[in-house]
């Protein structure tokens, strides 16, 4: 059946399709509210068909629930002498389920529908009900709005008492426009959001930072921050701090119950706090060794930059390292300098050293010591090398010499720090210019075999002394002459240190 109320309802949605237009963010408040109308009304019966009526009443109590939806209990009540020359006013009692469509906005189309009960005609009627139409939010408790509805009344003749065939149920309507009052007001949307807090940390150091809002705003207001590091908050006020130094920017974005989300955001600066320069570690890789070997200290720095580290080794020798480039490790402090120094040093002489490294930067110093023991080598403990003989009247070296020297340049091999002198001898049997050159031609013979077998030059001296005085050791078994008078020593020299 065709309804005159159905017609004009969808009509006035229609016009009301460009609302998107003037729509803006405001949330409709949950709660209990009123609405009061006013309109022609409209009737489609057995007696009369699609009659405008004088007017129509319209008033509901209701319950706005989140999400646009809400349910009320109506009355509509009018004039309605179109209907019947016997009833004209009727009185209709509604039960409605509303849903507006886009809750968040001051405009909005809403529909609703429900069953109802009709008085005042020839008998009760009941039936469903449906409207279509849009409010406009005018004020944070009042509202306007426009609406098409139409009652569907069962049976056919409760309104005017006609059973006619044409249709099933008659029609009642309301075409007009109200006012929807909220009792709770609408929240007042977030206008201004300030962050409020300090511009510089210190790594590792507390901040606190506080959102503020405009005091008109509806409370509760729900915060929710976004620290720059990956770190999150909720709450008005906060407290953080940063592992790294850098540049952090801190947003908080604020809600409350009228929907509109605010963001500030604010800059925060990390700096690294400058730190003493500190020894971690030191460690002598021995505390005692022998003279002429290489020993190996190592120490763990850590500071600020710019480093400087000194060797001591209480020898005399010093060496002075700067370390200024920057690393960050696994562990370690932001901004901190993390060095290795190490030094090695061999001690010439024996006795007991301290050795210590002192480190500075800009903002301290720190030492550390320890004693190293150094003893004599083995080359130390050997006094003296073997001595060669010779021939009467001979210079050259015969194999048993050879034998000899061959040791000797063994020891002198292993240590190559020895540096000796060649001093050849003749006996007392001959001149003395003959002696002295025969003396100086067996240390030149000895001298010779050892450059042989790889000793520098540098480490060997000679010279001739001439002829030994008697007596001779053993007289009987070296004639003619001395054999042992007639010898080259190798002698060990033992320089000043």
């Amino acid at each position: 059946m065709r309804h005159l109320g159905l017609r004009c309802g969808f009509c006035v949605l229609l016009l009301l399709t460009a609302s998107d237009l003037l729509a803006q963010r405001v949330w409709i408040t949950p709660g209990p509210f009123l609405r009061f109308g006013y309109g022609p009304s409209i009737s489609e019966t057995d007696f009369s068909t699609y009659a405008i009526e004088p007017y129509a009443l319209k008033g509901e109590i209701g319950y706005q629930f989140p999400l646009g939806l809400s349910l009320g209990l109506a009355y509509e009540g009018g004039n309605y002498p179109k209907v019947s020359r016997v009833y004209h006013r009727f009185h209709i009692i509604q039960g409605l389920l509303r849903w507006r469509v886009f809750p968040y906005r001051r405009l909005s189309h809403y529909f609703n529908i429900g069953p109802h009960i009709t008085l005042g005609g020839y008998k009760t009627g009941f039936g469903l009900n449906a409207a279509l139409g849009a409010d406009y939010v005018l004020t944070r408790n009042v509202a306007f709005f426009v609406e098409a509805s139409a009652n569907a009344v069962f049976p056919d003749r409760a309104a005017e008492g006609i059973r006619s065939g044409r249709a099933a149920f008659d029609g009642l309507g309301f075409l007009g426009a109200g006012l929807r009052i909220t009792l709770k007001p609408l929240p007042i949307p977030i206008r201004t959001l300030t962050i409020e807090g300090p511009a510089q940390l210190q790594r590792r150091e507390y901040g606190i930072f506080t959102a503020r809002v405009d005091d008109e705003a509806t409370r509760p207001i729900s915060y929710v921050w976004f620290m720059g590091d990956g770190t999150q908050y909720t709450g008005p006020t906060i407290e953080h701090r940063y592992r790294l130094p850098g540049r952090y920017e801190i947003q908080v974005q604020a809600r409350n119950a009228a929907g509109i989300v605010r963001t500030a955001t604010h800059l925060v600066e990390v700096v690294e706090r400058p730190r003493a320069v500190r020894i971690v570690s030191f460690q002598p890789l021995a505390d005692t060794i022998r003279r002429g070997n290489l020993i190996t200290f190592e120490a763990q720095i850590e500071g600020a930059p710019h480093i400087r580290y000194f060797w001591n080794f209480g020898d005399g020798n010093v060496t002075l390292t700067t370390d200024n480039q920057y690393r960050l490790e696994e562990g370690l402090r932001a901004g901190t300098m993390s060095l290795r120094a190490q030094a090695t040093h061999r001690f010439d002489k024996t006795g007991v050293y301290t050795v210590s490294l002192v480190a500075d930067n800009e903002l301290g110093r720190d030492s550390v010591q320890a004693q190293i023991v150094v003893k004599p080598n083995a080359c130390d403990l050997i006094t003296a090398l073997e001595s060669v003989t010779f021939d009467f009247g001979k210079s050259s070296l015969n194999e048993s010499a050879r034998a000899v020297l061959d040791q000797n340049v063994r020891i002198l091999q292993s240590c190559p720090d020895l540096i000796v002198q060649l001093v050849g001898y003749a006996d007392y049997v001959g001149g003395e210019a003959f002696n002295t050159l025969l003396s100086l031609r067996r240390a030149l013979a000895v001298y010779n075999y050892y450059q042989q077998q790889g000793i520098a030059p540098e480490r060997l001296i000679f010279r001739g002394l001439g002829a030994l005085p008697p007596p001779c050791p053993n007289p009987e078994e070296d004639r003619p002459g001395c054999r042992q008078l007639r010898r080259v020593d190798t002698i060990i020299i033992r320089w000043p240190r």
